[in-house]
C-alpha cells in the first residue's frame, strides 16, 4: 500500500488543499483560482501571462502582476514551503512562469484520468476483476462538481472538459458492469450521470440495459419514450442507433409486459411549432384518403440529414391517423446495421396489437406470415422511421387494402418505387419564405430594413435547415441585448458557424445529427466525400471527380452515385453531381484527421491539373487545332460544339480552380484556368 501523499490537492469538487493530512485554508477567491489553474498544469510550467489571463482575464486590475506575486507567494506558505522559496520547492518560479512540482498522484483529476487509461488497459487486456476495482477508485475520487468554487475564466472549461470525461468513464464502468452481472452497481452508476445528461443517448441506452437487466423493464421502456420524445423534441432528430438498439433488445430479448404493449409502438407526440411543407403534407393526405380504395399505400419520405424527416412524419401521422381506425404505430429502425430488424419490428407491432402466435416461430417467413394474416382486414399506419434499406421494410408491408406504411430514410429506397408503387417525397432545406417564417415565429417579426436583411442572411447561413434554424433563433435570444448581430459574425465561417450554432445547446446535437450518416459510408464513398469537402467546387462529373481521387471514372461514378442515393451529394444535369454548401461543411468537420495535410493538396493539383488539360484541348478545338502531346488524350470532346458547350458550364468552376491554382503554386494551371474564363 502506497503511504499516504504529503499534498492532495482536489479539483473534483470544491477546491481542497490537505497537507501531511490536513486541511488547509486557502484564502480569497482569487488565490483559490490561482491554485486551482497550476493544479491542472501540475507538472507543467505556465507562464505568469497565462496564470493571468487564465484567473482575471479582461477583467485584470493594473496591479495584477503584484497580486498575483502576493497569490503565489502565500501558496508557497500553504503547500508548507516558505513564500520567498521560489527556486525549489513545490511551487517554483521558473523563467516568467511558475510550476507546481507534484506528483501525478496528488492532485484527484490527474488521478481520475490516470485510473481510466489503467481501467482500459486491464479490460483490454481479459483482467476484469482489477479493470472493475480500478473504475471504482476513479469514481470514488469525485465529491460533486468540479472546481464547484472557483470563478474564474479557465474554470467553466476545465468543468466542461472533466465532466465529458466522466461521461465517458461511466459509460465504460457501466458497460464493464453489465458485462459482469453487477446490474445493480450498473444501475447506480449510470443513473446520476444520465440524470445530469439527459439528451445523452448512449448514457439512456446503458440505463435502459441496466433496468432491463435487473428486471425492471417497465421503467426501462419508459426511460427509453422519454428520451426519444426528448431528443425528438429539443433536437428535432431521431434517436441514435445505440438507443434504438437498446430498445430492441429490451422488446425482443426481454419482451415488454402486456399492460405496456400498446405504449411501445404508440405515435410520439406531434411536433411543437412544426412550420411550412404544405405542399408535401398535402399531397400525402390526399394519398392517404385514397387508402381505403386502393391496395396498401406506401410512402418514403426522403432527405438529407437534420431536415425534418421524423418531425414532418409525425406531423403528417397525426394529421391522417383518423382514416385508420384500427391503430396507429411508431416503429424506429435506426438507420444503420445495427437497427432494428424485420424480425423485432414485427413482434413489436404483434405485441401492440395482440394476438401473436404463441410459440413465436423461428422462421422469418412463418413470422411474416403470421403477421400479414392478423393485420388482414385491418386499416393501420406504420411510421417505419429512419429505414436503413428495402430489405429491412418489405416483410413489415401488410397485404390487402386500407393501411399505410410511411418511411423516412437518409436513403432513396428506389426499390420500393420500382416495385412496390411507393411514392416518393424528397424533403429539402425550407424554402426561403417557409425559413423567414420559422424564423420570425421563433424571434419575432423584424422592426426595419436593417434588421429584415439580417434575418434573410441568417437563413442564408442555416441554408433553410429546420434544426439549424431553430439553434439559430435560441442563439440569437440568448444573446440579447446585442442579439442578431453579434450571432451572425460568429455564423459566418462555415465549419466555425456550424459549431456555433452546436455550442447553442447544452451536448450539441447539430453537428453529430448531420455527420451520423457519414458514419455508415463504404471505404470509397467516405473518401470521395472527404476529398470533395477541400475543393472549392459545388458541382463536378465523375472524370473530374476521378482527377481528384486519382481514381478510375467508373469506380468515382460508383462512389458518387453512393453519396447521392444518401442525400449526401445530388444528381444534377449534363452528368454533373452537385455537393451542397452545408454538406461540404459538415463533411469537412467529420473529414478533419482523416488525412496527412498534403494529401488533400494533392488531390486539388489533380483537379487543377485535369481542368487545365480540358482547357487547352477545348481552345484547340473551338479554334480547329488538334490538341498535341500529352493533351491529346487527355478529355474527350465530340467536336468544337461540345468543347464550347463544356467551356460554358463550366465556367464558375474555372474561375474558382484558377484562383486555387494560384493558391496552390499552380502557375502554368492558374494561366491556362484563366485563359479558358475569357
Amino acid at each position: 500500500m502506497m503511504p499516504p501523499m504529503p499534498v492532495l490537492i482536489g479539483l473534483l469538487g470544491p477546491l481542497a488543499l490537505r497537507v501531511n493530512g490536513r486541511e488547509v485554508p486557502l484564502g480569497p477567491p482569487r488565490r483559490r483560482a490561482v491554485l486551482g489553474y497550476l493544479a491542472c498544469r501540475a507538472g507543467s510550467t505556465t507562464t505568469r501571462h497565462d496564470v493571468v489571463d487564465a484567473v482575471w482575464g479582461e477583467r485584470a486590475p493594473t496591479s495584477v502582476v503584484g497580486n498575483l506575486h502576493t497569490h503565489v507567494s502565500e501558496l508557497r506558505r500553504a503547500l508548507g514551503t516558505g513564500a520567498d522559496d521560489g527556486a525549489r520547492g513545490l511551487l517554483r518560479t521558473v523563467g516568467s512562469g511558475y510550476l507546481l512540482d507534484v506528483p501525478e498522484d496528488a492532485v484527484d483529476a490527474l488521478r481520475f484520468q490516470r485510473l481510466l487509461g489503467e481501467a482500459d488497459r486491464a479490460g483490454r487486456d481479459g483482467e476484469r476483476s482489477r479493470a472493475l476495482d480500478t473504475w471504482r477508485a476513479a469514481f470514488a475520487l469525485w465529491r460533486g462538481t468540479p472546481l464547484a468554487d472557483v470563478d474564474a475564466p479557465y474554470a467553466e472549461a476545465e468543468r466542461t472538459r472533466l465532466d465529458r470525461l466522466r461521461v465517458v468513464a461511466a459509460e465504460r464502468f457501466t458497460e464493464a458492469l453489465l458485462a459482469s452481472g453487477e446490474r445493480a452497481e450498473a444501475l447506480a452508476v449510470v443513473t446520476p450521470v444520465s440524470d445530469e445528461h439527459p439528451l445523452d443517448q448512449r448514457l439512456a441506452a446503458l440505463r435502459v440495459r441496466a433496468l432491463a437487466a435487473g428486471e425492471r423493464r417497465g421503467e426501462a421502456a419508459a426511460h427509453f419514450r422519454r428520451t426519444r420524445d426528448l431528443v425528438i423534441a429539443e433536437l428535432g432528430i431521431d434517436p441514435d442507433p445505440v438507443l434504438r438498439r437498446a430498445h430492441a433488445e429490451l422488446l425482443v430479448a426481454e419482451r415488454v409486459p402486456a399492460t405496456d404493449r400498446t405504449a411501445v409502438t404508440r405515435l410520439p407526440d406531434a411536433p411543437a411549432g412544426f412550420t411550412g411543407r404544405e405542399t408535401e403534407l398535402r399531397t400525402l393526405e390526399d394519398r392517404c384518403a385514397r387508402a381505403g380504395h386502393e391496395r396498401l399505400t406506401v410512402c418514403v419520405v426522403g432527405g438529407p440529414p437534420a431536415v425534418g424527416k421524423t418531425s414532418f412524419a409525425l406531423r403528417l401521422a397525426h394529421r391522417v391517423r383518423g382514416h385508420f381506425p384500427d391503430g396507429a404505430h411508431f416503429l424506429p429502425m435506426d438507420g444503420s446495421a445495427a437497427g432494428l430488424g424485420p424480425r423485432e419490428a414485427i413482434l413489436a407491432v404483434l405485441d401492440a396489437v395482440g394476438g401473436g402466435p404463441d410459440p413465436v416461430p423461428d422462421d422469418l417467413d412463418e413470422l411474416v406470415g403470421a403477421y400479414r394474416s392478423r393485420l388482414a382486414g385491418r386499416k393501420v399506419l406504420l411510421v417505419l422511421d429512419d429505414a436503413r434499406g428495402v430489405g429491412q421494410i418489405r416483410p413489415l408491408l401488410p397485404t390487402g387494402s386500407g393501411s399505410m406504411v410511411l418511411v423516412t430514410s437518409g436513403s432513396r429506397l428506389s426499390g420500393l418505387s420500382a416495385r412496390d408503387g411507393a411514392l416518393r417525397v424528397s424533403l429539402g432545406p425550407l424554402p426561403d419564405d417557409e425559413a423567414l417564417g420559422l424564423i420570425g415565429a421563433l424571434i419575432g417579426e423584424p422592426r426595419d430594413d436593417a434588421e429584415r436583411a439580417a434575418v434573410t442572411e441568417l437563413v442564408g447561413l442555416c441554408a433553410g435547415h429546420p434544426l439549424a434554424l431553430r439553434l439559430a433563433a435560441e442563439g440569437v435570444l440568448a444573446a440579447r441585448p446585442c442579439g442578431l448581430p453579434d450571432f451572425l459574425s460568429g455564423l459566418r465561417d462555415g465549419r466555425n458557424g456550424l459549431r456555433v450554432l452546436d455550442a447553442v445547446r447544452a451536448g450539441g446535437g447539430l453537428i453529430k445529427a448531420l455527420t451520423r450518416p457519414l458514419r455508415d459510408l463504404g471505404p470509397d464513398p467516405a473518401e470521395l466525400l472527404a476529398l470533395l469537402s477541400a475543393q472549392p467546387c459545388t458541382t463536378l462529373t465523375a472524370p473530374a471527380a476521378a482527377a481528384l481521387a486519382g481514381w478510375e471514372v467508373l469506380r468515382t461514378r460508383r462512389a458518387l452515385d453512393a453519396l447521392a442515393d444518401g442525400y449526401l451529394a445530388d444528381w444534377g444535369p449534363r452528368g454533373r453531381y452537385r455537393l451542397e454548401g452545408w454538406s461540404r461543411c459538415y463533411s469537412a468537420l467529420h473529414a478533419e484527421g482523416a488525412f496527412t495535410d498534403d494529401v488533400p493538396r494533392q488531390a486539388e493539383l489533380r483537379l487543377v491539373a485535369w481542368y487545365a488539360r480540358a482547357v487547352r484541348v477545348a481552345r484547340s478545338l473551338v479554334d480547329g487545332r488538334a490538341p498535341t502531346g500529352d493533351d491529346a488524350d487527355a478529355v474527350p470532346f465530340a467536336g468544337p460544339a461540345e468543347a464550347l458547350d463544356w467551356s460554358t458550364l463550366e465556367r464558375d468552376n474555372l474561375v474558382l480552380l484558377a484562383r486555387r491554382a494560384a493558391e496552390l503554386g499552380a502557375e502554368d494551371a492558374a494561366r491556362a484556368l484563366e485563359r479558358g474564363v475569357r
